[in-house]
């Protein structure tokens, strides 16, 4: 059968992309990262939509999600509740998510809030801590964050995560991808990042509960070094390190990314019939 390919959008639901091969194959779920979109995930397709059904969605404000605003601060919870709603909608009882650096963060909240929806994870570019020098770029921001434009500060954090060469279209494609947010909604999103702490927290004190694999770059200089601790302290958690990666190594060498997910997969046992 070939897989059918649905778009959806309305005022109360994220964007989202389904492509189903039947209702016996098992869902994959893409979580993008903050400033990017679904569209990320779009050279994946090929390898995964013959085995898995697929289900990608736009967070709230980005890509083509136009949902119903709120004057409420973003929250994870309100996240992790979009797209449930979207799982809600297109039947999706459980799901193996994959997710990209806050995306990652997400994920391992949807674990927190609502674990009978996660049947594993596969983290990329995983942020599970901020260290000093990240807690200083991230209060910088919120210092400048109202007469700065946001692009700049955008391209300033894009730079400064992925600032070497070989990362240079890895940080105009996400710079692209942001442009179509508006000031209001990364101001928005930028303030979610005080809340961040709390899952935070939950990476280092309790250990994920579903088969969990970590891809990380070599070159992720804020962040590999954390998961590299939090793979020791739980070892049942897989770590792959992309050698001359950076932050969004899925980006950067999509191929051995398919091939180390599905691998991933092939380990894991069967959904009973009902998940």
């Amino acid at each position: 059968m070939d897989p059918k390919r649905v778009k959806e959008q309305n005022m109360d639901l994220l964007h989202h992309t389904v492509h189903k091969v039947s209702d016996h194959h098992e869902w994959v779920l893409f979580l993008h990262g903050a400033g990017g979109s679904s569209r990320l995930w779009t050279q994946h397709i090929k390898a995964f939509k013959d085995r898995f059904n697929i289900l990608l969605v736009d967070l709230r404000g980005h890509g083509q999600s136009n949902v119903t605003p709120t004057h409420q601060p973003y929250t994870l919870d309100l996240l992790t509740h979009d797209v449930t709603k979207v799982m809600d909608v297109c039947g999706v009882q459980s799901a193996h998510v994959v997710g990209i650096s806050l995306g990652a963060i997400l994920q391992r909240w949807m674990v927190h809030r609502v674990p009978e929806r996660v049947r594993s994870l596969v983290m990329v570019g995983a942020i599970t801590r901020f260290d000093q020098w990240t807690w200083a770029l991230v209060n910088f921001g919120h210092t400048v964050k109202s007469w700065i434009p946001f692009m700049t500060l955008y391209r300033l954090f894009a730079w400064i995560i992925m600032p070497k060469r070989n990362h240079k279209a890895t940080r105009r494609l996400f710079v692209r991808e942001a442009k179509k947010m508006s000031q209001q909604e990364f101001l928005r999103w930028f303030e979610l990042t005080k809340k961040v702490p709390e899952a935070f927290k939950l990476f280092r004190q309790v250990e994920i509960p579903v088969p969990t694999l970590f891809i990380m770059g070599e070159e992720d200089h804020l962040f590999l070094k954390h998961v590299k601790q939090l793979t020791t302290i739980y070892p049942s958690y897989g770590l792959e390190i992309f050698s001359d990666c950076g932050h969004v190594c899925s980006v950067e060498k999509p191929r051995l990314f398919d091939k180390s997910t599905l691998a991933f997969y092939k380990t894991l046992k069967p959904a009973s019939p009902k998940g």
